[in-house]
């Protein structure tokens, strides 16, 4: 609540010292709102469901050494739709590490973190489309790339006795 009420207490000092700026700035947060309104409940609403229905055993399991192409799928999935810090993941990936969980995939669950669709709706209103697509599109294929390096040199031995 504090950063709402600075933001609040910083319109106010500006709307003082000049009005018609302020102004202009309060129109503007509003169309923007109003813009991202719709898209951020949507998100909040499936977070709060994928928070409540998501296991640290479960997902051990889905992601492990053995899970093939589901494991950097449902990771990217997984580092898209998590939010909050990053610090908060660490314990769990730990966990879900010590269950079986592949480090690739942890690697690649930490990288498609950068994608946040809750943040979208407000890059594309000031980058367009197309860079917005490309820049996810990109930062997804390097969470790809990234986990796959960290697997490699983590287990070098492991991934040649696995084919």
């Amino acid at each position: 609540m504090v950063f709402p009420l600075l933001v609040c207490l910083a319109y106010g000092v500006l709307w003082i010292w000049d009005p018609a700026k302020g102004l202009g700035v309060c129109k503007s947060s509003l169309q923007m709102l109003k813009t991202v309104i719709g898209p951020l409940c949507l998100v909040f609403v499936i977070m709060t469901f994928m928070n409540k229905l998501v296991r640290s055993e479960k997902v051990a399991g889905l992601v492990g050494r053995g899970a093939g192409y589901k494991g950097p799928v449902l990771s990217i999935l997984g580092g898209v739709i998590s939010m909050g810090p990053i610090m908060a993941w660490f314990p769990l990936l730990k966990g879900i590490k010590e269950k079986g969980g592949s480090q690739a995939n942890l690697a690649t669950f930490l990288g498609a973190r950068a994608v946040k669709p809750i943040l979208l709706p407000v890059m594309i209103s000031y980058f367009g489309w197309m860079f917005s697509l490309l820049l996810t599109v990109l930062t997804l294929i390097s969470s790809l790339v990234m986990g796959w390096g960290v697997g490699i040199m983590t287990n070098p031995g492991k991934e040649k006795a696995a084919e």
